[in-house]
C-alpha cells in the first residue's frame, strides 16, 4: 500500500490531516494561503509514529521536512537555517520539560524523532544530521563551561514515550561529559534498528 492510499486513511481518523494532501508521492501541506510541497523520498507514512498525528499540522510537516533533509548528501542554506530553528525549538522544550509539568510530553516526543534520527548510522554522516549533532554538542558544552544555564539532555527514543517510572536520572546526560557520549551512544546502538523499522523505509 503506497503513501497516498495509507495517508487518505490516516486522514478520517485525525483531525489534524485535512491540510494535507498526497499525490504522486509529493507531500502537499496547506498553511493559510500558502501551499507547501514535499517530496517523499525516504519516509514511509505507514511506519511514523501515529503519535506525529496528534500534534499541530505545522509541526508534523516541520517533522516529515527534517526527515527527508537528513537524508540529503547536500542541504541547502534554507535546509541550514531551518534545521537550526527546529533544533533549537526542541532543545527549548526540554529544558522547559524539566522545570515545568505544563510541557505536552507527546510534542516533545515527537519532535524528537528527527533529532533522535540524526545519530542513526544510515545518516548521522550527512550534513543535516552532522549539523544537529553540532548544536547538541555545543548545548552540552555550554552547559558544561558555565556559559549557560539549564540540564544536559539526554536522546531518548522517539518511538517511546518517556513512563512514570523511568528513573529521572535518564532525564538528563549526567554529569560528567563522559556519562553523556556513553548514554547517547548506547541508546543509539540499541534503538537505531527499532528506527530504521518502524519509522522509514529500508
Amino acid at each position: 500500500m503506497d503513501n497516498e492510499i495509507i495517508f487518505r486513511n490516516l486522514q478520517n481518523s485525525y483531525d489534524s490531516l485535512k491540510y494535507f494532501t498526497i499525490r504522486n508521492n509529493i507531500l502537499y501541506f496547506k498553511d493559510n494561503d500558502k501551499l507547501y510541497s514535499l517530496p517523499l523520498q525516504i519516509v514511509n507514512i505507514s511506519k511514523l509514529n501515529p503519535n506525529l498525528f496528534l500534534i499541530k499540522p505545522r509541526d508534523i510537516y516541520r517533522v516529515i521536512y527534517l526527515l527527508e533533509t537528513i537524508n540529503k548528501k547536500e542541504i541547502t542554506e534554507y535546509d541550514s537555517e531551518f534545521i537550526k530553528q527546529f533544533t533549537n525549538k526542541y532543545l527549548k522544550l526540554e529544558s522547559d520539560r524539566l522545570e515545568s509539568s505544563d510541557i505536552n510530553e507527546n510534542e516533545i516526543m515527537c519532535l524528537g524523532i528527527p533529532i533522535y534520527t540524526s545519530y542513526d548510522p544510515m545518516f548521522m554522516n550527512n550534513p543535516g544530521s552532522k549539523l544537529i549533532q553540532d548544536i547538541l554538542n555545543n548545548h552540552t558544552e555550554q552547559i558544561e563551561n558555565g556559559k549557560s544555564h539549564g540540564q544536559k539532555l539526554v536522546l531518548t527514543n522517539p518511538m517511546f514515550p518517556k513512563t512514570e517510572d523511568e528513573p529521572n536520572d535518564l532525564i538528563e546526560f549526567g554529569k560528567a561529559g563522559f556519562t553523556a557520549t556513553f548514554l547517547i551512544i548506547l541508546t543509539v546502538i540499541i534503538t537505531s534498528i527499532y528506527i530504521t523499522l518502524f519509522i522509514l523505509n529500508k
